[in-house]
């Protein structure tokens, strides 16, 4: 399968194994880095995406103060992601 037919046939993001309903993290993070991948607007190649229960933690280094929030506002949209922990900072 490749990645276009994964993305169409995306399984729900949560589970009610642990407490109440849960973001399936591994999942999330494969939705964000995709996200920011085909964002023709921001260079992701030093972006590191951690995820710990729907909250993404954005670490690494991008061009600018545009890019940084374009990489946030990027996150923001994809289903699952309950908060947002913007660390990039700029190259030099």
């Amino acid at each position: 399968m490749d990645r276009k037919e994964e993305l169409t046939n995306v399984k729900p993001l949560y589970n009610n194994q642990h407490q109440g309903w849960e973001p399936m993290d591994e999942l999330i993070q494969d939705h964000v880095c995709e996200a920011l991948w085909r964002n023709q607007k921001l260079d992701s190649t030093e972006i590191e995406v951690s995820v710990h229960r729907g909250c993404i933690t954005l670490n690494g280094k991008v061009d600018g103060d545009n890019s940084k929030h374009e990489a946030e506002n990027c996150v923001r949209v994809v289903p699952g992601v309950m908060e947002i922990k913007n660390n990039l900072t700029f190259r030099h």
